[in-house]
């Protein structure tokens, strides 16, 4: 199933997991003066999706986020094709958060397109619904 999308031309259930898992990273580690190291997709299976997905939990600490983090200079990315350059808090709420959401979602859709019980609860960690409850 990790090797699935939703259309042809679109990357599939492991790399869309990793992927949001890299904008993670890249959003978070510049602002606290970390290196943004590897983020190669070193294949697309459940486990490789499982080891991105710890490598950013040991990665990345909230509490490292210096005071006035909003505050420093520009941090300059590559996006697509394009060359961006924006002030922190534009840089996570502009681009790191959507784009996260983004593949998070793309993730969450492979997954329920191929059987997968996922909730809302699932994805956002807050929403909670009885089992078999439907809106429809």
């Amino acid at each position: 199933m990790f090797e699935q999308s939703l259309a042809p031309d679109m990357a599939p259930l492991g790399a869309q997991v990793q992927i949001a898992a890299n904008f993670t990273l890249r959003g978070m580690l510049p602002l606290v003066g970390k290196p943004v190291a590897d983020l190669a997709l070193n294949g697309i299976g459940k486990q490789m999706c499982f080891e991105k997905i710890d490598h950013c939990m040991l990665a990345l600490s909230v509490e490292e986020l210096p005071l006035g983090w909003e505050l420093q200079s520009d941090i300059s990315e590559k996006a697509g094709f394009s060359e961006i350059s924006l002030p922190p808090l534009d840089f996570v709420l502009k681009y790191i958060l959507p784009n996260c959401y983004f593949h998070s979602s793309m993730a969450y859709a492979i997954a329920r397109s191929h059987g997968v019980a996922l909730s809302k609860g699932d994805f956002d960690g807050l929403h909670s619904y009885p089992v078999g409850f439907s809106f429809y």
